[in-house]
């Protein structure tokens, strides 16, 4: 959970779970009428800027399974509480169910 310190502040930009079965999670929010998004769908070492490199598939498995079980959740500053609740819901019915 994002912890905000009197030094710095979280701007509630995104908050990303991981869920082992991703895709099947994110269609049974989208059952429920709850949007998610996969931002980032590869590791770093494999996207094509980072090709030079020399990495392969298999090179960086922690980030490759990271890469796949990603699943970022509605989240901004404005969001009403009964929208979070929604959320959470959402989420705890849908692992039951996947589980």
């Amino acid at each position: 959970m994002p912890v905000p310190k009197t030094e710095n502040y979280h701007i509630y930009h995104q908050f990303t779970i991981r869920f082992a079965k991703r895709d099947q999670l994110a269609a049974k929010l989208t059952e429920r009428g709850i949007g998610s998004k996969v931002f980032y769908p590869s590791p770093l070492h494999l996207e094509y800027a980072y090709r030079p490199l020399g990495y392969k598939p298999g090179d960086l498995p922690e980030s490759e399974k990271a890469a796949a079980e990603v699943l970022s959740l509605p989240m901004f500053p404005e969001m009403a509480t009964s929208d979070v609740e929604q959320v959470i819901e959402g989420v705890h019915e849908s692992v039951r169910e996947l589980a």
